[in-house]
């Protein structure tokens, strides 16, 4: 079993973002002024000879100094659990994610909703000469929802189920 926690504590200025000049038009400066504050936990671990497990969750607080508001696109709470199963002798892995957020705010104050993804993959131990293959499906319930923007949109329709096949390699060292 393997825990973790960390404390974080940020505050920027000065960096750029995007405002709307006085003719309508998008102008990028360096005015921004931003505080985060939170405790990220993380616990891992093989409960059972035959799985994998991990959860982590990150609890912040996010402010605009400059708006006197939360944090566009900055849920208070971030999640996610996985579980991995070894399969064909330990030579691969099937795996499954929960990953959620709650409410997260648009440029103009919008509150989206709550989501919660799941999503699973199945993955190969290191294969001859250092390669590794593996595919999976992002969100499998293939679940409608939006992300904040901040620019002249106030947010757009996010990807909704996505496949995809990652081939890697590490030389070795």
């Amino acid at each position: 079993l393997n825990a973790v926690v960390n404390a974080f504590h940020y505050r920027m200025t000065d960096f750029i973002q995007a405002e709307l000049a006085p003719d309508e038009r998008v102008q990028y400066r360096n005015s921004g002024q931003i505080r985060l504050t939170g405790i990220e936990t993380e616990v891992s671990g093989s409960p059972l000879p035959w799985l994998d497990a991990a959860f982590s969750a990150v609890f912040q607080k996010s402010d605009d100094l400059a708006k006197a508001s939360r944090l566009v696109n900055s849920p208070s709470v971030l999640g996610k659990a996985r579980v991995g199963i070894p399969v064909f002798r330990r030579r691969g892995t099937i795996g499954f994610a929960l990953r959620g957020w709650n409410s997260r705010l648009t440029g103009s104050g919008a509150r989206l909703g709550t989501v919660a993804l799941l999503d699973s993959s199945i993955s190969t131990a290191k294969i001859r000469s250092g390669f590794q293959l593996a595919a999976g499906v992002r969100n499998l319930m293939g679940r409608n929802y939006e992300d904040p923007v901040d620019l002249t949109l106030d947010r757009i329709r996010a990807n909704g189920r996505t496949w995809y096949v990652r081939l890697s390699w590490q030389s070795k060292e």
